[in-house]
């Protein structure tokens, strides 16, 4: 039988509280990244089918809408619930990134391209609503096509296209996006700027 006196009991039973107390940390934080995982699943199944159940709108907006000050929608009308959809369903996505619950290359991987669109045609739209309601609005398109625009910028076989959206009224294609724009010139610390924003994914 081993004998030890207080002291060493002492020692002995506060290394025993520290490896249990070590333990349940371990536990702890493997629950929690397991959560984390299942959340940011529900978050990204969420973002698809809102994605998805928003197509018609959302094609309604890049292919037919034009904003004519002289004559706004009519936010009771098909049109304006075409707007109010659409600006809504990227406000949501646009939380869930921001609050890090949908990894925005998730999104980015997906959609970019539509989100930059959707900001270049909605935005005299966005600004008429601001000036009615006195209070930011759909400001979330913006942010969102910005990291749309990071996102191209960020890999090279994006990089060096142009996106274009065609007008409504003209069928004609226009320039929406030049990459060159924010890439710059191509140096070292450019390409390694970027190289950066794609490897951490902070768009």
């Amino acid at each position: 039988m081993i004998h030890l006196d207080p002291p060493a009991w002492s020692a002995l039973f506060a290394g025993i509280s520290a490896s249990v107390v070590t333990a349940g940390a371990i536990v702890a934080i493997r629950q929690l990244r397991i959560v984390a995982k299942t959340s940011r699943l529900q978050a990204y199944e969420s973002f698809i089918k809102s994605w998805r159940d928003t197509r018609d709108s959302r094609r309604f907006v890049l292919e037919q809408f034009t904003f004519d000050p002289e004559n706004p929608p009519d936010l009771e009308s098909i049109e304006g619930e075409h707007l109010r959809t659409v600006v809504n369903n990227v406000n949501e996505i646009g939380f869930m990134v921001e609050r890090r619950l949908l990894p925005p290359h998730y999104v980015l991987s997906l959609c970019y391209a539509d989100l930059i669109r959707l900001d270049f045609r909605l935005t005299p739209y966005l600004r008429h609503r601001e000036n009615q309601l006195g209070i930011p609005y759909g400001r979330r398109v913006h942010r969102m096509a910005i990291k749309g625009k990071r996102y191209m910028c960020a890999h090279p076989t994006l990089r060096t296209n142009v996106l274009r959206s065609r007008h409504p009224a003209s069928q004609q294609y226009v320039d929406v996006y030049n990459p060159d724009v924010d890439r710059g010139s191509q140096t070292l610390f450019r390409r390694a700027r970027w190289y950066t924003i794609r490897t951490l994914a902070r768009y």
